[in-house]
């Protein structure tokens, strides 16, 4: 299978970008009958993730996570610029010889990239391609004038997308809202590859009674992500009977410990960019906190809280999170505990009964298979078989 990753926004050897490539040339080499090609921006150095085995092509000019606003020009002006980006992307998508590739897949759906990629398949429609919608398309617009004018491209390019057979998208809370339309997916999670996915099967076990309830905050440490709200909590001080673990990039967690010091119960740990690492601190906490900003999670799911998951650890999410609540609410029900996104709703947390906890560990093991599931790297490349090879178990 000749397969071909489409990721402008791969930037660093850190995040769901990197581990998923990662995770697909771990794939290819140990299983085989995957020859791997990755088109990224052009200035993207693929010496920043090591050593893999794919074909790199830095080929890509518009970089997946730029931003777009009307700079106070007149909205037709600013949309006449966007239009021109999206032609530079169909110029780019057009040089890496699409047909040539059994499969073409976006893992995250950058609204121009996908757009350009959306014109192309109408002209080849043979085209296998798989998209996975991870975020809103507002997370794009640095203005309101953008967000609707990328809104309604996303929804334009969804629409296509129904419309042809070799197109799959799926997404992480299981639908998406874009252009006036709402469309229910396939849930798929950030790929593992099967080694992968059998080390946390091996990993995952149920608490200890006798310890302290570990909770956690996992990666980079942005305000998006509840890390102001863990910062201020533990400005007051931990209980006696709860442990904070936090895991992240090694140049931020030089910086915590210097803002934090190493009070009792504080645990910093430096996360090298080895996905293994990474699954073991996570399997060092017992509750994962998800205290991120409602303003952009109403809509968007986090990959993290699957892997807490998969590992078996309860949930602490954030009220007004719907997309992470909702994917909770279906795939690891009892497994979470919702509180204001505040530091006084996490102080709140810290103070519930430690049956709490060990009943939100019991159901999150209960429901650690079938999450693990959505991250089976098997469901993700079957879009890229004849239509009439699928299973239907790839639209679960």
């Amino acid at each position: 299978m000749r397969l071909l990753l489409v990721d402008p926004g791969l930037s660093s050897p850190y995040g769901h970008n990197a581990a998923t490539v990662r995770e697909l040339d771990l794939q290819a080499r140990e299983r085989g009958g995957i020859a791997l090609d990755i088109a990224t921006h052009v200035g993207f150095d693929p010496a920043a993730l090591g050593a893999t085995h794919c074909r790199w092509r830095p080929r890509l000019r518009l970089h997946g996570y730029a931003r777009f606003a009307s700079a106070g020009v007149p909205r037709a002006t600013a949309e006449a610029e966007w239009r021109e980006w999206l032609a530079l992307c169909v110029q780019d998508l057009e040089g890496l010889d699409l047909p040539s590739f059994d499969g073409i897949w976006m893992p995250t759906a950058y609204p121009l990239h996908l757009a350009a990629l959306a014109q192309l398949a109408l002209r080849m429609p043979a085209l296998r391609v798989q998209v996975g919608l991870l975020m809103p398309a507002r997370f794009w617009a640095a203005d309101a004038s953008a967000g609707v004018w990328l809104d309604g491209l996303m929804g334009r390019s969804l629409q296509t997308a129904a419309r042809l057979a070799n197109w799959h998208v799926y997404s992480e809370s299981g639908q998406v809202q874009a252009g006036g339309l709402r469309l229910a997916t396939p849930t798929l999670l950030t790929p593992l590859a099967d080694a992968t996915r059998h080390r946390l099967d091996a990993l995952r076990a149920p608490p200890s009674p006798d310890s302290p309830i570990r909770f956690g905050f996992m990666g980079e440490p942005l305000a998006r992500k509840g890390f102001a709200v863990v910062s201020q909590a533990l400005a007051a001080a931990l209980p006696p009977d709860i442990a904070l673990r936090l895991a992240m990039p090694a140049h931020h967690a030089a910086r915590a410990r210097v803002l934090h010091g190493s009070p009792p119960g504080l645990h910093i740990r430096a996360l090298g960019t080895d996905n293994a690492a990474y699954f073991d601190a996570l399997n060092e906490i017992d509750v994962l906190l998800a205290l991120y900003n409602p303003g952009l999670h109403d809509e968007q799911m986090s990959g993290i809280v699957g892997e807490a998951i998969a590992l078996g650890k309860a949930v602490l999410v954030g009220a007004g999170c719907e997309a992470i609540l909702a994917f909770l609410r279906r795939w690891a029900p009892g497994s979470f505990q919702i509180v204001p996104p505040t530091p006084d709703g996490l102080r709140a947390a810290w103070q519930l009964p430690p049956s709490v906890w060990a009943s939100c560990r019991r159901e999150a093991m209960a429901a650690a298979a079938r999450v693990l599931a959505l991250k089976d790297v098997a469901r993700h490349l079957r879009f890229a078989a004849p239509a009439d090879d699928r299973p239907d178990a790839a639209r679960a």
